[in-house]
């Protein structure tokens, strides 16, 4: 994007971003944002490099998942960012569920002593992902080709490796 000069301001869902084999979609915030609910117009991304995909819900509340669901279509992706540190919810995530991810990547301080909650991590565990913490990993780096074969790296200076 950024290489590209390509501008973007006040995305909503349904508008797509495309750059020779990578596409950037934009799921939420919905055409009409809700009031005084930040967390539910959460910029959600699903980014796709050829057959490989990351997706991005960002701070999105459970409630707002369906209108999503319906607009990803039956796709997966390997790879997904939870949301909010690894806070927990009183039930399972259907937008994790539809898109069945293989991995998962936790955003989260150091010492943090609360987040990700115990029941992320247990939720994490029973669905057999493999879970990349920042706060023990570092910095995490996603390398994907075209054919959608990707390697997860941590503990990477990610500024060192990105033009």
């Amino acid at each position: 994007i950024t290489k590209h000069e390509i501008m973007i301001f006040n995305p909503k869902a349904g508008d797509v971003i495309e750059q020779e084999n990578m596409v950037i979609e934009v799921f939420n915030p919905q055409k009409v944002e809700y009031e005084n609910y930040a967390d539910a117009n959460s910029i959600v991304l699903m980014v796709s490099f050829g057959k490989f995909c990351a997706f991005f819900p960002a701070d999105l509340e459970q409630q707002t998942e369906p209108p999503i669901i319906n607009q990803i279509n039956g796709r997966q992706c390997p790879v997904y960012k939870w949301r909010k540190n690894g806070e927990g919810r009183p039930t399972p995530s259907i937008l994790f569920n539809a898109l069945n991810p293989d991995d998962v990547i936790i955003s989260v301080g150091t010492n943090n002593k609360e987040l990700p909650s115990y029941t992320t991590i247990q939720r994490l565990g029973i669905a057999k992902v493999g879970i990349y913490r920042t706060d023990f990993d570092g910095d995490i780096y996603i390398k994907a080709d075209v054919n959608g074969t990707y390697t997860i790296n941590t503990a990477v200076n990610v500024s060192s490796i990105v033009d």
